[in-house]
C-alpha cells in the first residue's frame, strides 16, 4: 500500500498530470478510515494530555517535491467540490482541503465526525483536480 506521502511525492515529481486523469476526478466519494469513537469529553481529555507534552510538529513533506508544487501549480490544484465534507446538503458549510505544497509545509490529519464516532479522511490523488 503506498502511503500519502509518497503518493503526494510522486504527484508532485510529475506534475500531477499523469496522476489526475478525468477518471480519477469523476471518484463518487472520500475514502474514510476505520471508525473511532469521538466525544466532546475525550477530545477536551486528548488536548489536556498532549498540553502536558512537549511540543512535536507534525511530518513535513519532503523538500525536493515541496519544490515542485511552486504558487501557480498549488494554484491550479483545487478540490473537487463534489467531494466536499459536508457538501450535499448534511451541514451548513462544505469543506474542501489543500495539498500540501510550498504555501502549506505541515501535514493535517482531518477526520468527519459522525454522531459518536470520527473517522479520518484518507488521501486519494483524485480529491484534486489540476487546471
Amino acid at each position: 500500500m503506498i502511503s500519502r506521502r509518497h503518493l503526494i511525492q510522486i504527484a508532485a515529481a510529475s506534475q500531477l498530470s499523469q496522476l489526475i486523469g478525468p477518471t480519477q476526478a469523476a471518484a463518487p466519494e472520500l475514502k474514510l478510515g476505520v471508525a473511532e469513537p469521538f466525544s466532546y469529553d475525550a477530545l477536551k481529555a486528548r488536548v489536556a494530555e498532549l498540553a502536558k507534552k512537549p511540543y512535536a510538529p507534525p511530518p513535513r513533506p519532503n523538500p525536493d517535491v515541496v519544490t515542485h508544487m511552486n504558487y501557480d501549480t498549488a494554484r491550479n490544484l483545487t478540490f473537487n467540490p463534489d467531494l466536499a465534507v459536508y457538501g450535499r446538503g448534511t451541514g451548513p458549510y462544505p469543506i474542501t482541503l489543500l495539498a500540501v505544497g510550498q504555501l502549506f509545509l505541515k501535514t493535517v490529519r482531518m477526520h468527519v465526525i459522525e454522531g459518536h464516532e470520527a473517522r479520518e479522511i484518507l488521501f486519494r490523488h483524485y480529491y484534486f483536480n489540476h487546471d
